[in-house]
């Protein structure tokens, strides 16, 4: 189908359109998380077997301090792991799916600590960086992307893309 051809301009009417957007979406889920994750499952069903986690009961702290650990190298600057080669946020990836797929079947122990106080400390902090600003829907642009916010807001080309980002602001040095 061609880009601005007829069809593309026709309302879809078909019932099935209609109970599919009800659904989970996975469609949204970038090929190439997929196929780093993919990667991961990979390295990991040759050493321990695939779907191992469903057969053993599996401890979320394990796969947490994984996580942990693989996302502090890629900010540490490494793209992959020197152990399998594989990108380390497609590890990050496939700890975070073991445990919510163990949690789904009930083969997972619970051993986080009891719960803190982060999420109302972060609040706090950000609360204290930006008095008078709250992130409700208003003071954001549609798409949780704030508006309104303190500190710089740097507006920079996509990646490899050629255009300037339109209207989205990205906050941070990038």
């Amino acid at each position: 189908m061609m880009k601005g051809g007829m069809k593309d301009q026709m309302k879809d009417t078909n019932p099935k359109t209609l109970v599919g957007r009800s659904k989970p979406d996975f469609s949204l889920i970038p090929p190439v998380a997929n196929a780093h994750m993919a990667d991961a499952f990979m390295d990991g069903a040759g050493k321990y077997g695939p779907y191992n986690w469903r057969e053993k009961t599996v401890s979320l702290r394990t796969y947490i301090a994984a996580a942990q650990r693989h996302l502090a190298q890629f900010l540490d600057g490494e793209q992959v792991a020197s152990d399998s080669q594989v990108h380390h946020l497609g590890h990050v990836m496939a700890c975070c799916a073991i445990m919510l797929d163990a949690m789904s079947i009930k083969n997972a122990i619970d051993d986080r600590p009891v719960p803190g106080a982060v999420g109302s400390t972060i609040a706090s902090i950000n609360k204290r960086r930006c008095p008078g600003i709250e992130m409700t829907e208003e003071a954001t642009d549609g798409r949780g992307f704030g508006s309104t916010g303190c500190g710089p807001v740097v507006e920079r080309e996509v990646a490899g893309q050629g255009y300037p980002t339109t209207g989205m602001a990205f906050r941070g040095s990038y």
